[in-house]
């Protein structure tokens, strides 16, 4: 359940709070998809404060562990494009999860 709270999270725009409560998660009894969809959460939790840094490296986490799960996931398509509008020079690493999901 505590994912499904994440998720609800970042969907009224609480980022702070799916922050908080994805970092309680134990993610070791977790499948490896179920796990980057909780990546992707915290990954647009990151987006919604403007923090490109961390935005991408827990995207790029959760493409390591299941691809199929992000390049074509609609809310993946949107952070990556969000990202993309708020960096003034997108780094190369953002650049490349773009080109991969098709919104570059």
């Amino acid at each position: 359940m505590e994912i499904h709270a994440v998720t609800a999270s970042v969907d009224l725009g609480d980022a702070g709070m799916a922050l908080d409560l994805a970092e309680q998660i134990d993610t070791s009894e977790l499948s490896s998809e179920r796990r980057s969809r909780l990546l992707l959460d915290k990954a647009r939790a990151y987006t919604q404060r403007r923090q490109v840094g961390e935005a991408v490296a827990v995207l790029l986490e959760a493409e390591e562990l299941a691809p199929e799960q992000i390049s074509p996931h609609p809310l993946a398509r949107q952070a990556i494009r969000d990202l993309m509008q708020i960096s003034r020079r997108a780094p190369i690493d953002l650049q490349g999860l773009a080109q991969r999901a098709t919104v570059a």
